[in-house]
């Protein structure tokens, strides 16, 4: 299957134009990637700051990348799949937080 350069998508017209040529080229791959990428780096940024708490920077990123990837969806950037992963990680992780004894 032939893919469309990326001179010939109009990028003025859409800003997510680009993130929409990157998906149909790499099979909505980028997306994800993005999402993983953005989910570590709060995690890690959390941790460098409260160094004891890492199911607080857990449920953290997990809401970060939840509403990332809700936004994503709605746009058509992300597919359905990792948005259903984005729910069921930021349930998890919720439980867990909430699950957790606080002295």
């Amino acid at each position: 299957m032939a893919y469309a350069y990326p001179t010939e998508i109009n990028m003025t017209e859409n800003p997510s134009g680009l993130f929409a040529w990157l998906n149909d080229v790499t099979n909505y791959w980028f997306s994800n990637a993005l999402l993983i990428t953005i989910w570590m780096i709060v995690l890690f940024g959390y941790l460098a700051v409260n160094k004891d708490d890492f199911s607080g920077g857990f449920a953290v990123s997990s809401y970060v990348v939840f509403v990332l990837s809700l936004l994503g969806w709605i746009a058509g950037l992300v597919s359905g799949l990792a948005f259903a992963v984005a729910i069921g990680v930021s349930l998890v992780s919720t439980a867990w937080l909430l699950g957790q004894k606080r002295n």
